[in-house]
C-alpha cells in the first residue's frame, strides 16, 4: 500500500525547493514563470511548466503558482526555450492546479524560509515503480545532462545550502573546487537553498497512479489529503535535522495488470488514513533516500475481493477435504467488519509489517503477521499468517466432521474422535489455519501449516486412525457375533 505515502511527500519536499529558489529571487525582480521554469530546468532533469505566478511581499511573503506541471525533459528545457515559444506537454508526469507558499521574508535573507502555509491544490502524479524500487518520476530531480548557459542579465542561483552566503567564483563550488560535471551528481540535501522548517503544510485532493512494473499491477490513491505537522530539514545538520511527520487520507484501489485474465477487476477498494514520519534525507551523504514508518488503518467497509495470494491459498484449503473437514466454505473475501490498523515502515523499496494485520471478514479473519514484508520493486515478499473461521463457520466444519465420524466409525464417534481430527487446527474455539507465502507476489508458493506439521499429512494421519478403529470395530463384532 503504501508507495503512496512515500510520493506525496517527496513531492511536497521537491517543489518546496523550487519554491524557495524563486522565493529567494523576488527581491531582486527576477520573479516570472520564465524565470521560475528555467531555474526549475537548470537543476532537474525535466521539462517545467507554469501558467502564472504571483508575489506579494507585504507582512507575509506569498507566491502562488497555478498550473505547474513536470514531465520529462526535451530539447525546449535543453536550450530554455521561452515558454511561449514552446509546444504544449504531451506527456506530464506531475500536474499541479496550483502552488500556495507563504513564509517570513525575514527568514529569506537569512537563509531560513519560516513556512507560514504551504498548499497544493489537486496534484496529480502518474508514475512507475521500477524493479529497483525507486519511483519514475524521481528522474525528474536527478540533475540535467545538459543545461543551457545563462543569458544576459539572469541571475546564478548558488544551491549549496550551506556556507557562509557569499557566491563562489564562476566555475568553483563554495569550497573552491570545479563542480561536477553536469549529470554527474543527483539531487541532494545540500541542494536545499536554504534550511526549512514548517507546522502548516498540506496536499488538498490530489491523486496519484503508480504501476508495478515487475507485476504491472496498478495503485490509485484518489482524494489524497496529506497534513506536514512538523517539517524540520537542516542541510548542514541531517543527523539532527530531517524529518517529516505526516496525516494522510486517501481512498485506495489496487488493480491487476491491465489486459491480465484475472479473475476480478479490482483486487482492493479501500478507505485509508494514518500518521508517521519521514526521514527524507540519508545523513551520511545527503542524498534522497526516504526512510518511513506509518500507523495505517483500512477502515469499515473496505472491500477486499482478491489478491494472487488469497485465490492461491483458497485453492489449498479447498483442496483439503479430508477426514471430514470441509474448508470450502472459508470465504477470503468480503467487506471489512471493522477497522484494521497495522504499522508499516518502508527502505529503499520494501514494505514491512512492524504490527499484525487484522482483517476482520464475514466468514473469515485474516491475520497478517508482523515482519512479513513485499517488496514492490521486484514483487517479491514473504509473509506469515493466520485463516480463522468464524464462529458460525467453525460450527459448520465441527457439524460436517461429526456426520463424517458417525458414518466411518459408527457406534464408535466420540468427541475423542473429534479432537483427534480438529485439534490440529482449533483455536480460542475456531478453526485456525496458518499459513506462508513467498516469492513473486504475482505467482505466490504458499503453504498450509499447523504446528504438527504440514495440514494435509496430519489430516491424513487422523483418517488412518479412523479407518483403524473401524476396522478393530468389525473384528470385534465378528467375534462376538460371528459376522
Amino acid at each position: 500500500m503504501k508507495k503512496k505515502i512515500l510520493m506525496g511527500a517527496g513531492i511536497v519536499l521537491v517543489l518546496l525547493v523550487a519554491l524557495g529558489i524563486v522565493a529567494r529571487q523576488k527581491a531582486i525582480g527576477y520573479l516570472t514563470p520564465d524565470f521560475a521554469v528555467k531555474q526549475i530546468e537548470a537543476h532537474w532533469n525535466c521539462r517545467a511548466h507554469i501558467e502564472s505566478l504571483d508575489v506579494k511581499l507585504l507582512g507575509t511573503a506569498m507566491v502562488e503558482l497555478k498550473g505547474v506541471a513536470l514531465g520529462p525533459r526535451d530539447r525546449f528545457a535543453d536550450e530554455a526555450v521561452p515558454l511561449k515559444d514552446r509546444t504544449p506537454m504531451t506527456d506530464t508526469e506531475i500536474a499541479c492546479e496550483s502552488v500556495l507558499l507563504e513564509v517570513h521574508p525575514k527568514g529569506l535573507l537569512s537563509k531560513q524560509i519560516d513556512i507560514e502555509q504551504l498548499v497544493l491544490r489537486a496534484p496529480v502524479v502518474d508514475t512507475v515503480v521500477e524493479q529497483s524500487g525507486k519511483a519514475s518520476v524521481q528522474k525528474l530531480f536527478e540533475s540535467p545532462a545538459k543545461v543551457a548557459p545563462s543569458g544576459e542579465g539572469d541571475a546564478a542561483i548558488s544551491v549549496a545550502g550551506t556556507g557562509e552566503g557569499a557566491e563562489a567564483p564562476a566555475g568553483t563550488t563554495a569550497g573552491g573546487q570545479a563542480p561536477p560535471l553536469p549529470g554527474d551528481e543527483t539531487f541532494s540535501a545540500s541542494q536545499l537553498p536554504v534550511s526549512a522548517r514548517a507546522d502548516r503544510v498540506r496536499i488538498e485532493d490530489g491523486e496519484m497512479v503508480a504501476t508495478v512494473q515487475a507485476s504491472g499491477a496498478r495503485v490509485t490513491l484518489s482524494n489524497f489529503q496529506l497534513g506536514l505537522n512538523q517539517f524540520d530539514v537542516d542541510p548542514a545538520n541531517l543527523s539532527i535535522h530531517n524529518r517529516v511527520g505526516f496525516e494522510i487520507e486517501s481512498d485506495l484501489l489496487v488493480q491487476p495488470a491491465a489486459g491480465a485474465a484475472a479473475e476480478v477487476a479490482e483486487y482492493l477498494t479501500a478507505h485509508v488514513s494514518g500518521s508517521g514520519e519521514i526521514h527524507p534525507f540519508n545523513p551520511a551523504n545527503g542524498q534522497v533516500d526516504p526512510v518511513w514508518v506509518a500507523d495505517v488503518t483500512l477502515h469499515q467497509g473496505s472491500k477486499i475481493n482478491t489478491f494472487p495470494i488469497v485465490a492461491k491459498l483458497r485453492e489449498l484449503l479447498e483442496g483439503l477435504d479430508t477426514a471430514g473437514v470441509d474448508l470450502k466454505d472459508l470465504n477470503l473475501r468480503g467487506e471489512l467488519l471493522a477497522d484494521a490498523t497495522t504499522r508499516i515502515s518502508h527502505e529503499r523499496g520494501q514494505f514491512t509489517f512492524q504490527q499484525p494485520l487484522r482483517l476482520e471478514l464475514p466468514d473469515t479473519t485474516l491475520v497478517l503477521r508482523e515482519q512479513s514484508w513485499l517488496n514492490t520493486g521486484s514483487n517479491q515478499h514473504a509473509m506469515r499468517g493466520t485463516v480463522m473461521a468464524s464462529e458460525a463457520l467453525t460450527q459448520k466444519v465441527v457439524a460436517k466432521v461429526d456426520a463424517y465420524l458417525q458414518k466411518k466409525a459408527g457406534g464408535f464417534a466420540s468427541a475423542g474422535l473429534r479432537d483427534l481430527v480438529l485439534s490440529p487446527v482449533m483455536r480460542d474455539g475456531r478453526i485456525a489455519i496458518d499459513v506462508v507465502s513467498r516469492g513473486d507476489f504475482s505467482k505466490p508458493q504458499a503453504d498450509v501449516v499447523t504446528p504438527l506439521g504440514n495440514l494435509s499429512d496430519v489430516l491424513d494421519t487422523g483418517k488412518k486412525s479412523l479407518k483403524t478403529l473401524e476396522e478393530a470395530g468389525k473384528s470385534l463384532l465378528k467375534g462376538l457375533f460371528g459376522k
